[in-house]
């Protein structure tokens, strides 16, 4: 058993990993690499029962020497794609270190999480911890998110669940659900010409996101109001000149309160197009290949969820960031996290972690050392707070 990193050197190696982290790309799918090295780092630093699990999530145990409970730390590995490289200052896996910054794609999401936490837990003695930390470095977030979590929720059975994502070191508290729709209308096809003799799909589907338009919107005073936003339509066939187009497609990205369902969510959104034929409205189904060979398949809905001021996992949390003199701020997610996994299994979540959200997803990416240091102050924290012996 390896021993403990001094938190002035864990401070250190946080931005080590996040640098190695950030030269090695990640796409959603592919993250066999980013696992090869996390499990490297963990087996190194000293967890144990060190493992994969069919999606190719890397998982790390940090016993305590006493019982207790178990808390599932995670942060995803995987990194959207940084379009055109010469868009970039400098190239995006290159992981460059300057004027107080680690540039490039991942870097604050979530790479610096995810070093943070390694470096965190780490640095823990196991004598002043109960119960035991689970690691989780997960596979394809970016693309279908909560999907490879939900096995780890149920499998290690956690009474605490924190995520990293950027949220500027505050602690993220609630989160809007999203899901993601498929609406299609048909229609019949005729020629151009004779427009009556048929029914035009793409008209019935400006009717039907007119009405979607007039929905009344549910609000949260936390949260703020739900979101439907279009992301993209089709008609068919397409190319198309002269057919009156039969078929019509949408996808719809709904951002929605905690309260929402999938049944819900298809009631109300049915009640809506009363009177209008031709109308099918659906949840999208997410299929991909993990970097293992296993197709994971999901609809696309993420529960919201929200912990109230009196909660005790988030007043004890709260209090052990402010009693080491960190930010003791709250925040409320309008992005969607893998937190949803274990609020759908009644666990409380919650998130945390260096950087900026501004920065996700960003040409130029990057993440303050700054930032990264104090997260593993910050991490180590949440950790004592909540497997600390009392």
């Amino acid at each position: 058993m390896s021993p403990v990193l001094p938190l002035e050197v864990a401070t250190g190696e946080a931005l080590r990993l996040l640098v190695d982290l950030v030269r090695i790309p990640a796409p959603s799918g592919g993250e066999r690499a980013a696992a090869d090295f996390v499990q490297a780092q963990m087996q190194r630093l000293g967890f144990e029962a060190v493992r994969r699990d069919l999606y190719g999530n890397v998982i790390g145990d940090w016993r305590g020497e006493s019982s207790g409970p178990t808390l599932l730390l995670e942060a995803h590995m995987d990194v959207v794609p940084p379009g055109d490289e010469q868009d970039w200052r400098c190239p995006p896996y290159a992981g460059e270190v300057s004027a107080g910054r680690v540039w490039g794609r991942g870097a604050a999401d979530t790479h610096a999480s995810l070093a943070a936490m390694l470096a965190a837990v780490a640095s823990l003695p196991r004598s002043e911890l109960r119960g035991r930390v689970v690691l989780a470095a997960t596979v394809m977030e970016e693309s279908l998110t909560a999907g490879a979590v939900e096995g780890l929720v149920v499998t290690e059975r956690p009474e605490v669940f924190i995520t990293g994502e950027p949220t500027a070191l505050r602690l993220g508290v609630a989160q809007k659900g999203r899901a993601t729709l498929e609406i299609r209308t048909t229609g019949r096809a005729a020629h151009t010409s004779h427009p009556e003799q048929g029914i035009n799909a793409i008209t019935r589907m400006m009717q039907v996101l007119a009405r979607i338009a007039g929905l009344p919107r549910r609000w949260d005073e936390d949260l703020g109001s739900e979101v439907f936003e279009v992301t993209d339509i089709i008609s068919h066939p397409y190319p198309n000149i002269n057919v009156v187009p039969p078929e019509c497609q949408v996808h719809l990205v709904a951002r929605l309160l905690p309260d929402e369902t999938p049944l819900s969510l298809q009631t109300r959104l049915t009640r809506a197009m009363v009177g209008l034929e031709g109308v099918k409205i659906a949840l999208a189904r997410l299929r991909q290949t993990c970097y293992t060979g296993y197709v994971l398949e999901r609809e696309d809905f993420l529960v919201g969820w929200k912990l109230p001021a009196e909660h005790a996992w988030r007043v004890r949390l709260l209090e052990a960031l402010r009693s080491q003199g960190l930010p003791a701020e709250t925040l409320a997610a309008g992005f969607g996290s893998n937190a949803s996994a274990a609020a759908a299994a009644g666990v409380p979540c919650f998130i945390y972690g260096p950087g900026d959200l501004a920065q996700a997803h960003t040409v130029d990416e990057w993440v303050a050392i700054e930032s990264v240091e104090q997260a593993v102050v910050g991490y180590r924290t949440l950790i004592q707070a909540c497997l600390g012996l009392p």
